[in-house]
């Protein structure tokens, strides 16, 4: 029987985190699904064009149908996902 790889173990782990967060009303990282204690220290992010885009702007348009909803990362993600789109 082969194991778990790694990045199902991952995925689940990030689906129990998100489980738990939501039931608890919490906000959670996106990416990681990690609790996210002080928003203050999160970014949201909103995802528009029908996800093709992600942007920062408090000013879209909620009733465009390319808008997918807005969602945090936590810093530690954030800084990750940043240089990653640096490379």
């Amino acid at each position: 029987m082969k194991g778990k790889s790694l990045l199902d173990t991952l995925s689940e782990d990030r689906e129990r985190r998100i489980d738990k967060a939501e039931s608890n009303g919490w906000e959670y990282c996106l990416c990681c699904g990690r609790q996210i204690k002080d928003t203050s220290e999160a970014v949201e992010i909103e995802m528009i064009d029908g996800g093709d885009t992600w942007t920062f702007q408090e000013e879209n348009d909620l009733n465009d149908p390319g808008y997918m909803g807005a969602w945090w990362l936590g810093k530690t993600c954030f800084k990750k996902w940043v240089k990653s789109l640096e490379q």
